[in-house]
């Protein structure tokens, strides 16, 4: 099993390098730190080196918004490496009712001899920086040359099989093993990456015969073995600047409506069916309403204005929003629906698209597909009844940041710099579909932009690559529903989103 790294003992919760700061407890929850008397630039600094980064650049506190069960008192001299190496204890409150956050400073090149990085670093040789080590093999591009993402094959992948798991599909007797039996009396919260982070006896330590030897059959992906997959269609693929798709050419799309009776349904979103009870979307469509009652879904669906034959309507039985997801800055923009039946994926209308593999490389600068039936003006009040489709490229990572200086490792922007086709409003949590091989799988969600369709203003797309753990936790069950807050009611549905 992969052993579980020191600076996994701290985390910034927010952006990369800065937000509210956390420290894992023993039995795998995670405390915020008080902003009290010993929360100094001193113990900033030592939680900066902690998770990788050299220094700190700002300290901070808020009050405190959401009560926890626990918190903890974290007081260090200054010189240590690591907050392990710190005095800290838990409190049910923090006598100043502050919680502590900080920024700490962003990787630099560095001139004049080669860089030399702590051991919770790694080394971009090509700019000579240090990049905290569990940026490594993260999925996403730190170095200019990719290096930190190169040979993650062990990394990615879990050792008892070779491959990624994604949970026991069935407990089945395989007969009686041989030779010396290693565990017994195992429990297990769910949430571990390890068995060895499990509850156990001492290896050896058994009083069990071979009789009794448990097998299990894994999961290997969570993708359906058909998904991604599309019928041909003889019209090739020609939003703002797009073109009227064809049915059944992106069977995974989902349009997904606002319903408050007595008023008429309207498509807000659209999100893409990613297995037969689950459709990816964005968080922030739900901004104004996270009231599964208020959600109505559809499939199959390509003309908004009549009832196509090969659609499928359903209700949402849970909303899954993103736990960190902020709505200024549209961090974190993922969500996922859970539908009140199977959708039916025996037609050549309704299909899951396949999630990307954890061991396969990230999608960088390729050409993807995006479809929706957003505006297609780009003045955003030009709304289309019927599937528009767009081909248009990834664009490299630094130059998206020198557009949006928001930009985070979580999104990434696709598009033409200068103008023409993009996503726009009501497109909004649809996918991104790129293509591996001979199928198509969910590069991205869509989620925001600057306008649309205009010079410099690309679109941004939350990536799925960083959430593919959270999607398979919660459509294991894993994780707990977003609390229902019933919609606040504005004239105009169109206002609500930002794409």
């Amino acid at each position: 099993m992969p052993r579980r790294q020191v600076w996994e003992d701290a985390r910034l919760v927010g952006r990369s390098n800065s937000g509210i700061l956390e420290l894992k407890q023993n039995d795998g929850s995670w405390n915020k730190v008080c902003a009290d008397e010993y929360w100094t630039p001193q113990v900033a600094e030592v939680v900066c080196r902690h998770v990788g980064f050299d220094r700190q650049t700002k300290i901070r506190s808020r009050t405190i918004q959401q009560k926890e069960h626990l918190y903890s008192k974290l007081k260090c001299k200054g010189s240590e490496n690591s907050t392990q190496q710190c005095l800290t204890t838990t409190v049910r409150t923090c006598s100043t009712h502050k919680e502590a956050l900080l920024m700490c400073a962003r990787p630099r090149d560095i001139s004049g001899g080669p860089a030399s990085c702590s051991d919770r670093q790694f080394l971009c040789r090509r700019e000579n920086k240090c990049i905290p080590a569990r940026w490594r093999c993260d999925y996403v591009s730190d170095c200019d040359d990719g290096a930190d993402e190169q040979n993650c094959t062990r990394e990615y992948k879990h050792v008892f099989s070779g491959s990624i798991m994604f949970g026991a599909e069935k407990v089945k007797s395989f007969g009686s093993g041989t030779g010396q039996i290693w565990i017994d009396e195992i429990s297990c919260r769910g949430h571990e990456k390890s068995i060895l982070e499990c509850r156990r006896n001492n290896f050896a330590a058994h009083d069990c015969t071979h009789a009794e030897d448990v097998g299990i059959v894994c999961k290997t992906s969570p993708n359906p073995k058909d998904c991604g997959v599309v019928k041909p269609h003889a019209k090739p693929p020609r939003i703002v600047g797009g073109h009227v798709s064809s049915p059944g050419r992106w069977p995974w799309i989902a349009s997904i409506y606002l319903h408050i009776p007595p008023m008429s349904q309207e498509q807000f979103c659209a999100g893409s069916l990613v297995s037969d009870e689950w459709i990816l979307t964005a968080a922030h469509c739900f901004d104004r309403t996270t009231d599964k009652r208020d959600v109505r879904i559809r499939l199959g669906e390509f003309n908004l204005h009549h009832r196509d034959p090969s659609e499928q309507t359903f209700n949402a039985t849970e909303l899954f929003i993103h736990p960190l997801y902020t709505k200024s800055s549209h961090d974190f923009d993922i969500a996922l629906i859970k539908l009140n039946r199977p959708a039916d994926t025996s037609t050549d209308y309704v299909k899951s698209i396949c999630l990307p593999l954890a061991s396969e490389p990230p999608f960088h600068n390729d050409f993807c597909y995006v479809a929706g039936w957003g505006n297609t003006g780009s003045s955003g009040a030009s709304k289309t009844a019927i599937l528009q489709e767009a081909k248009m490229p990834l664009l490299d990572s630094n130059l998206c940041r020198r557009i949006y200086s928001q930009l985070t490792s979580n999104m990434m922007c696709g598009g033409y710099v200068y103008g023409g086709i993009d996503t726009c409003q009501g497109d909004s949590g649809g996918p991104l579909s790129c293509r591996r091989s001979n199928r198509w799988e969910l590069g991205g969600v869509v989620s925001w932009g600057n306008g649309c369709a205009q010079i410099l203003k690309p679109g941004v797309y939350t990536k799925t690559m960083p959430f593919l753990s959270w999607i398979t936790d919660t459509m294991l069950g894993k994780t707990s529903p977003s609390p229902s807050i019933p919609h606040r009611f504005d004239s105009s549905l169109s206002n609500f989103f930002g794409r």
